[in-house]
């Protein structure tokens, strides 16, 4: 079983427009209603997949029956925990003309620490027969940002596997834990290595690896992937994907990474197959959503070169 965690999940609206602009009222059509989040699009990857996964969220407020129901329709399996505040809502614009997205993504609701207490007590009640987890996306406001570290502690006590995918102080504090896999974005790596580290990637990911993180895979939008082990450094180049949808690629990579490990793929296909799903991705309008043959098709042409040992 593969659980997913979203702390900060969303209603994502996406609607497309021939040409913003910004003297007057745009026309739009309606693309897609979606339940958004992190660890929702790497749940729905995983749908797609046919893996077995759950994926633990907060959810409230006056939208929150229709995220249920929308769960449901979509076959997600879920534990919502439930909050008093609403749960935001993201609107996201596709200028057709462009080809391009622009998003406004509202802030997080405030989460009570009696509600914290009972996400913990999810969490503890998991035990080992979880298989892996992923710990993804952003804390609502309020939260403290060694929340993860935390939740991380936890997990490990019942030798759960586990990927984290976070940015800024989450990150930092997530990674003192040690989890199995740390995922990450070039812009996120490099801005902990200097806020944090004070020092050079290269010696970071070095460190994070000696200290027991199995695995650091470093992506970079359209251009190269970097995937760090014990045994190297692995350089990862995808094909140029054409299309608008980037929200929910990283997911899906995240998706296929872990449905890749679980079946025992080697290094070098294990990390054609979860670029392929993120590339895949690209390709739909609904954020974390693939096509498993598109999947197939797309991993010969990822070429995967070991750097060095």
């Amino acid at each position: 079983m593969i659980y997913t965690l979203t702390l900060n999940p969303a209603l994502d609206i996406t609607v497309a427009t021939d040409l913003i602009n910004k003297e007057r009222a745009n026309k739009t059509i309606l693309k897609s209603i979606a339940i958004g989040g992190k660890g929702f699009n790497t749940s729905r990857t995983l749908n797609c997949l046919g893996a077995r996964n759950a994926a633990i969220a907060f959810c409230g407020g006056l939208f929150s029956g229709n995220m249920e129901k929308m769960l449901k329709k979509e076959k997600i399996n879920s534990k919502l925990i439930s909050i008093k505040n609403n749960t935001r809502v993201n609107i996201k614009v596709i200028e057709k003309k462009s080809k391009k997205m622009v998003e406004f993504n509202e802030e997080g609701p405030v989460i009570g620490q009696d509600e914290l207490e009972s996400l913990l007590h999810v969490l503890k009640e998991i035990g080992a027969g979880a298989g892996y987890f992923v710990i993804s996306g952003s804390l609502p406001g309020n939260v403290e940002a060694g929340l993860y570290k935390r939740i991380i502690g936890i997990l490990k006590k019942e030798k759960i596997r586990i990927l984290l995918d976070a940015s800024g102080l989450p990150l930092y504090h997530g990674i003192g834990a040690v989890p199995d896999i740390v995922k990450v974005n070039q812009h996120e790596i490099y801005e902990i290595c200097n806020k944090y580290y004070n020092a050079e990637q290269e010696t970071v990911i070095g460190n994070l690896i000696n200290m027991g993180i199995k695995a650091i895979m470093v992506t970079n939008g359209p251009y190269d992937t970097f995937y760090y082990d014990s045994t190297g450094k692995y350089c990862i180049k995808s094909p140029d994907i054409e299309g608008p949808y980037k929200t929910g690629a990283g997911d899906a990579v995240n998706a296929g990474l872990i449905f890749a490990l679980q079946k025992g793929y080697s290094t070098e296909r294990r990390l054609k197959f979860a670029s392929a799903c993120g590339n895949a991705n690209i390709l739909s309008e609904i954020p974390g959503e693939i096509n498993v043959e598109t999947v197939h098709e797309l991993m010969p042409k990822i070429k995967v070169k070991k750097e060095r040992d």
